[in-house]
């Protein structure tokens, strides 16, 4: 399940990348300017069942990577690296 970003990065991907953090801030996103109106015209709003399921896995994901900066990588790919890998998560 994504958040609509679409390709989605990979958990192993590292910071995540200039290209896809301009594509995020200039393309998916509305401009400063734009109104509600326009951010619901481009999407329409996820159902509370939906947003509750993506709170989790974010918190889920948010907590595998606090665990792995300490040491516990059982709830994280083999590959992963918590510091370089963990702020694209965050």
């Amino acid at each position: 399940m994504g958040v609509g970003f679409d390709p989605p990065p990979a958990a192993t991907s590292g910071q995540v990348p200039n290209k896809i953090s301009r594509a995020v801030v200039l393309e998916f996103l509305p401009g400063l300017d734009a109104s509600v109106e326009d951010l619901l015209k481009k999407d329409k709003p996820r159902s509370e069942e939906e947003v509750l399921k993506l709170e989790d896995v974010f918190y889920c994901a948010h907590n595998a990577v606090r665990s792995a900066q300490i040491g516990l990588t059982t709830s994280v790919p083999k590959d992963f690296h918590p510091v370089r890998d963990g702020g694209g998560i965050r």
